[in-house]
């Protein structure tokens, strides 16, 4: 599931609000590893501010079960063609292809 938010004004860095993120929508406190993709996306909010996505892969340690905030409503475990499959948004298809050209294809069906 993708997590996305803000980088807050007490988060030091990108990776801090994801970390923040990670825990507050998924109760996920210490990733296995992360993997920046480096890379971004610019867009225009509703409200006319310019937001940019930063894209990262998030490995958790086996046997973890998000414990979800109520911006989800459910998550599931699935492979990566089906993970890919349910993206809506272009930029998120895109960046699952880059986490899989950086994990290789052992990621794939992980």
């Amino acid at each position: 599931m993708p997590i996305s938010g803000k980088v807050d004004p007490g988060d030091m860095t990108i990776e801090a609000a994801l970390r923040r993120e990670l825990r507050e929508e998924t109760g996920l406190e210490v990733p296995v590893r992360l993997v920046s993709l480096d890379w971004q996306v610019s867009f225009r909010a509703d409200n006319g501010e310019v937001w940019r996505l930063h894209a990262y892969g998030v490995e958790v340690a086996a046997g973890f079960e998000p414990q979800l905030s109520s911006e989800h409503e459910a998550s599931e475990w699935v492979n990566f063609d089906e993970a890919v499959r349910r993206l809506h948004y272009p930029d998120n298809r895109e960046a699952a292809a880059r986490l899989l050209d950086r994990v290789g294809t052992a990621g794939r069906n992980a």
